[in-house]
């Protein structure tokens, strides 16, 4: 309400296409507007910028002519959806100061959403065809199933890799960062994820729900929590002139359930695990190296951070033959 006063009592002065209220005894201020889709914007509420650039650049100018006005700027965004393609950058360029700051918020009660994502509408989806996609599908859920071309319908080359995420992670990426001058490469960076209807998507996985269980460990890997700098003064504390890279990787034996699933399974490539391989209070996100269907084995490319045990619960993912879910989804990132 009493912006609403100011705003009311103000008397406008337009300067090289944008306006500077003031209000009796008070500094004057400068206001921008944003409104996604416009289009030859000056700033101005009737003519406005399109992008969040447009009116940081603008502000910028104006700082470098010695026009930045006593009581700063505030940008406002109008309703509406803008694209973001890129990370919105500010500089210390862009501040104002403790008494004039550069502000931007939404217009009044209007909401602005900035969406980072492509929409991709439903009537993009089509059955699938290819006749080696339909060998790799669940048979019950085959022809339930839909698809969309990414690159050649939407121009998307870039789909991210699935990487590493969970408590454990932080072994890998703090004091295990000399695996990145061995030529071992951790990434931490989460990939692109779909939403329908602003519901996230579930990666194809097994089990649908819940977890599996490992039957038997053969081989818990090499113990990288022991490599850590907080291990330094504990017992078992192995100095990095004795580490091997890449750390040996944690080997198990699935149970008979989950053996028996997998055997339909063909062609998979980037097959992930995720659990709690240890205590149930450290996850981890495992990228899978090698699967031995006949026995039932699965060797993780990296070890479980804290040892892995027997009977120790998790699921496996980004298993296009366990696309048989609503919700679910599967990326073929390379075609």
């Amino acid at each position: 309400m009493k912006r609403l006063i100011a705003v009311l009592l103000a008397f406008t002065v337009l300067l090289s296409g944008f306006s500077v209220f003031a209000v009796s005894g008070e500094p004057e201020k400068l206001y921008l507007f944003v409104k996604a889709g416009a289009t030859d914007g000056d700033g101005s509420k009737e003519k406005p910028f399109a992008t969040f650039e447009e009116a940081r650049d603008k502000i910028r100018e104006i700082k470098k002519n010695g026009e930045y006005p006593e009581g700063g700027v505030v940008v406002y965004f109008r309703e509406g959806s803008y694209s973001i393609t890129k990370t919105m950058e500010l500089t210390e360029e862009d501040s104002g100061t403790d008494c004039a700051p550069v502000v931007y918020r939404a217009y009044m009660n209007e909401k602005p959403v900035f969406v980072g994502g492509v929409d991709l509408p439903v009537s993009a989806f089509k059955p699938v065809t290819d006749a080696e996609i339909i060998k790799r599908l669940n048979p019950s859920s085959a022809r339930n199933v839909r698809y969309v071309n990414l690159k050649d319908e939407f121009g998307l080359t870039d789909y991210g890799v699935l990487n590493m995420f969970g408590m454990g992670v932080s072994y890998y990426t703090a004091d295990v960062a000399k695996m990145a001058e061995n030529n071992v490469n951790i990434p931490t960076k989460q990939p692109p994820e779909l939403f329908f209807d602003n519901t996230p998507g579930i990666i194809a996985r097994y089990p649908n729900e819940d977890y599996v269980y490992i039957a038997s460990v053969i081989d818990t890997g090499d113990d990288i929590q022991r490599w850590s700098s907080t291990y330094v003064t504990r017992e078992g504390y192995v100095p990095y002139e004795e580490r091997v890279y890449p750390p040996k990787p944690s080997i198990y034996k699935v149970d008979a359930a989950t053996k028996q699933r997998m055997q339909n399974w063909y062609n998979e490539d980037d097959v992930w695990v995720f659990g709690y391989f240890s205590v149930n209070w450290s996850d981890i996100s495992l990228p899978v190296s090698d699967i031995d269907y006949k026995e039932g084995i699965i060797t993780t490319k990296y070890p479980s951070p804290i040892l892995m045990k027997t009977n120790t619960k998790y699921y496996i993912y980004n298993v296009l033959g366990e696309l048989d879910n609503p919700g679910e989804y599967y990326l073929d990132r390379n075609t």
